[in-house]
């Protein structure tokens, strides 16, 4: 069985095929997610680590930052498909 890595998430009635004879003979593994997976203690730290050194780009990461105030416009602007990732400000 090829190497398949499936990421985003489809619709609630989109289907996925695959050789159940492969998946088992071959030891593999079928794995679903939700938005993700994090181990808070480890991965949150990690993260951090990455950043300060350089080596991750946050703010490449986010679409728009919105006060608080504009949350509905917010989440308008995911429903159309426009951001991706929003940071809500304070202040």
């Amino acid at each position: 069985m090829p190497d398949v890595l499936g990421v985003g998430i489809g619709r609630r009635d989109d289907t996925v095929a695959f050789n159940a004879g492969e998946l088992a003979g071959d030891a593999e593994r079928l794995m679903g997610s939700m938005y993700g997976g994090c181990d808070l203690h480890r991965d949150i730290p990690r993260s951090v680590a990455l950043w300060r050194a350089g080596k991750l780009d946050i703010e490449g990461l986010i679409s728009a930052r919105i006060a608080f105030g504009e949350l509905n416009r917010a989440v308008s602007a995911l429903r159309e498909g426009n951001v991706v990732r929003q940071v809500v400000t304070f202040g």
